[in-house]
This record gives structure tokens, C-alpha cells and sequence, in this order.
């Protein structure tokens, strides 16, 4: 008689992983899990050989011990060719922002430096002006 699940727990501890983890399977690569009542919350109610099955044959892992995106369910290679994206997009912004960053500050820079020779030149054409003569005097 095949051995019978009928709790996420006990499935997780058949399978060795969390609950979560489990119940994430089932919602992305297919845990074959039955719910007699239907619905995303129902009971569910698991067959330990399907469940070895299952594992068996969906994660094959290679000879470094990391599983093969081709050994990944279509979704999930999708969500991983996503997340790869994403991280791509990621690493790209903080590249620019550090860029524009430096481009700001050196901007910066250069506004301060006009703006003290200006301050400089100003100080200079009133003290000349209180004198009565430099070039701009009365």
C-alpha cells in the first residue's frame, strides 16, 4: 500500500525541507499534490512515490552538485532568466547612479570655484568703488 501524505508537514518531512519550501514547489515547479476539495487552500494529500519520483527526475544535479537550468521546469527557468535580468538592470543603475554621483560633485566643485572668483571679483570692484576710482569709480 503506497504511503499516504495528508499535511504539508508531513510532506515536508518526507521531502527533508521546510514547509514553506514544500508549498513553494508546488506553487512554481509542480509538486505533484493533490487537493480533493479543489482550491488553492484545500487539504492537500500526497503519494510518497510520486513525491520520490518527483524529486528524482526534476532535479538532476550535475557533477558540481548545482542543478542545470535546462533541469528546471520552464517557469522557473524563466523566473531565473528574470531574476538574472533584474540583477543585470540592478548592477547597471548603481553604475550609472555612481557615475552621475561623481558628475554632480565635480559640478559642485566647479559651481563653488565661480562662485567664490565672482565674490572675489564683486569685493573687489566695491573696494575700488569706496575708493572713488578703479575703473568702475565715480
Amino acid at each position: 500500500m503506497p504511503r499516504v501524505f495528508t499535511s504539508w508537514k508531513e510532506i515536508a518531512a518526507h521531502l527533508g525541507k521546510g514547509v514553506r519550501t514544500v508549498q513553494r514547489w508546488e506553487h512554481e515547479l509542480g509538486l505533484p499534490v493533490r487537493r480533493p476539495k479543489g482550491g488553492r487552500r484545500s487539504p492537500v494529500l500526497a503519494h510518497a512515490d510520486e513525491l520520490d519520483a518527483w524529486l528524482h527526475n526534476r532535479f538532476q544535479p550535475r557533477a558540481d552538485g548545482h542543478v542545470a537550468p535546462g533541469d528546471l521546469p520552464q517557469t522557473v527557468a524563466r523566473k531565473q532568466a528574470t531574476w538574472l535580468n533584474s540583477r543585470t538592470l540592478l548592477a547597471d543603475s548603481i553604475k550609472l547612479h555612481r557615475e552621475l554621483r561623481a558628475k554632480q560633485h565635480q559640478l559642485g566643485v566647479e559651481v563653488s570655484k565661480r562662485v567664490l572668483a565672482t565674490t572675489q571679483a564683486a569685493a573687489k570692484l566695491m573696494k575700488a568703488r569706496k575708493r572713488g576710482g578703479g575703473e568702475y569709480g565715480n
